[in-house]
């Protein structure tokens, strides 16, 4: 009866602690749904499995859990279908704008047979298609490869034109190839190199050096990197048939190592810093040159070396304590002085800010040295104090300007303050309209690009709204032109009466 009595206790036990699982389960799907997260697919998987392999609960509870259950994940269901239809629409969108930016740059390298073109101009043109294509996001995977294959050909075809009539960019890809082949050669004699070790480092270092000589149009670019990778591949089959031959010369290499390391222990204690310094600094550069040694000894070489390094440059610094105090000092001295600059930035009179700013700048530059870590700081700081108070005597410099010519008119002070404020708002009110101007003309051009498809019509008309918008926008600043206009005329004709 004992035993019958601890496994219904053990039973009950397991249901109240299954029903709390799915209750924790039915939270963190709710929150999912709450969130709006619609993309968490593997999540929501994962809590169906576990729902799934819950069985055992309390009697009366099963039901209730899997009508709420079965509630949320058709919602996730419903929302999740909706997502992967707006996915394919995007995608659809997505490739009809690849399509029209692909005609736009087949039109470009067309035009450039019949007439004699500013390469410099149209590269600019076709490297903002360029990044607009790849800005533009996924297409349907089944159009994709023929998208890319069509890039390619559009981008090879204007790298051709150019090559053949633009004699500046002739230059520089016949450069950048003469580079690439320099390296191909190079690549080519590594498996000529008696010391393995070291043409093992030149590798990398060719590597970086081809990433950095140019581009040169696809093909010759496709046919230059095979070349390059079959001699470097070459070289590594060679180095991996001739192991042994390469660890030796990494002993010798460490052997050498050592010789740098007892050098520099003889000279961690010198007292003469500055032919100290250079001795480390030869030590470091030869080091930098003699190449790999084994891989387990290569840290503990190392230390060994930094640690002598260390110590001359750790008594070094010890020596050199009194001079950066003085740098202290003197940053202290600079810090007030930019204190004083700022302040003088507020000053009511621009001008006389000007004349006790340049008694301080003298001073700034007499106070010597600071510590070199706050160097370029100071520095940024005293230039933009100093910034602020010559900006503000120049801005006065063209009001005075527009006060003298104004006062020629025979216009008293307090109007002259009225025209001059109206006279900038005026200059703000012609520059926004050109530039709106500017911006509605490109919005006319690129409303020629669109084809007459459904998502090229609501392009346009999305393109008409800015258009009218813009116009709308120019009307309003030149009807303001107009009465600031008059202001200023009828304050010119009170001036004058006044006066």
């Amino acid at each position: 009866e004992q035993k019958k009595n601890e496994y219904y206790e053990e039973q009950n036990r397991r249901k109240e602690e299954n029903l709390a699982k799915k209750k924790d389960l039915l939270k963190s799907l709710s929150n999912i749904i709450s969130e709006e997260d619609w993309s968490a697919t593997k999540q929501v998987g994962k809590i169906k499995g576990q729902w799934e392999s819950i069985k055992l609960l309390p009697q009366g509870e099963a039901e209730a859990l899997d009508a709420r259950y079965k509630e949320l994940m058709d919602e996730f269901e419903d929302h999740k279908v909706d997502r992967l239809v707006k996915k394919l629409q995007k995608e659809e969108e997505n490739l009809e704008l690849k399509l029209l930016l692909l005609d736009k740059m087949d039109v470009l390298v067309k035009n450039l047979e019949n007439e004699s073109p500013d390469f410099n101009e149209l590269e600019d043109e076709f490297n903002k298609l360029i990044s607009q294509w790849r800005k533009v996001g996924r297409v349907p995977s089944e159009k994709n490869q023929s998208l890319w294959d069509r890039f390619n050909k559009v981008q090879d075809t204007f790298n051709e034109m150019r090559f053949k009539f633009d004699k500046e960019y002739r230059k520089v890809v016949e450069k950048a190839l003469s580079k690439k082949k320099k390296l191909v050669k190079e690549a080519e004699a590594l498996v000529d190199q008696e010391n393995i070790a070291k043409a093992a480092r030149k590798v990398n270092k060719l590597h970086k050096a081809w990433k950095n000589a140019g581009n040169l149009p696809q093909k010759d670019e496709n046919d230059m990197w095979d070349l390059f990778k079959a001699a470097t591949d070459k070289f590594n089959d060679m180095k991996s048939d001739n192991i042994d031959k390469l660890r030796e010369q990494e002993e010798a290499n460490l052997e050498k190592k050592y010789d740098l390391i007892k050098k520099a222990e003889e000279s961690k204690d010198t007292e003469d810093f500055d032919a100290g310094h250079q001795i480390m600094q030869d030590l470091m550069n030869q080091w930098k040159q003699i190449g790999p040694v084994p891989r387990k000894q290569s840290s503990k070489i190392w230390k060994k070396f930094k640690g002598a390094m260390d110590v001359f440059y750790d008594r070094r610094r010890e020596a050199f304590k009194g001079q950066r105090k003085d740098q202290k000092e003197n940053l202290a001295k600079k810090e007030e002085i930019l204190e004083k600059l700022r302040e003088l930035g507020k000053h009511e009179d621009p001008a006389l800010a000007v004349q006790e700013a340049k008694e301080l700048q003298q001073e700034f530059k007499d106070a010597g040295y600071v510590p070199i870590k706050m160097k370029n700081k100071i520095w940024k700081q005293y230039r933009e104090a100093c910034d602020v108070i010559y900006d503000r005597y120049r801005a006065l410099g063209n009001d005075l300007g527009m006060e003298k010519e104004l006062a020629n008119q025979g216009i008293d002070p307090d109007t002259r303050k009225d025209i001059i404020k109206l006279q900038k708002e005026r200059d703000k009110l012609k520059k926004e309209v050109s530039s709106l101007e500017s911006e509605m003309i490109q919005y006319q051009e690129a409303k020629t690009y669109f084809k007459p498809t459904n998502r090229g019509n609501a392009l346009k008309d999305e393109l008409q709204a800015k258009i009218d918008k813009a116009e709308k926008a120019i009307d309003d600043k030149k009807e303001r032109l107009k009465e600031v206009k008059k202001q200023i005329d009828q304050l010119k004709r009170t001036g004058d009466e006044e006066e």
